[in-house]
């Protein structure tokens, strides 16, 4: 059974976890607004070259 993340209203803020349950929780953020950091570069490099 899949389950979805957590909504941001569920979770503890940032400041109160340690490194690695901060980038974990980042990493479900992402995922919940299907963003892909590993996208981000590419596209953001194929905007640069495209002025």
């Amino acid at each position: 059974m899949a389950t979805s993340p957590p909504s941001a209203g569920t979770m503890p803020p940032l400041t109160d976890l340690n490194d690695d349950q901060a980038h974990l929780q980042w990493i479900l953020l992402d995922a919940a607004m299907g963003m892909s950091k590993h996208q981000l570069l590419p596209d953001t490099q194929a905007a640069e070259q495209a002025k």
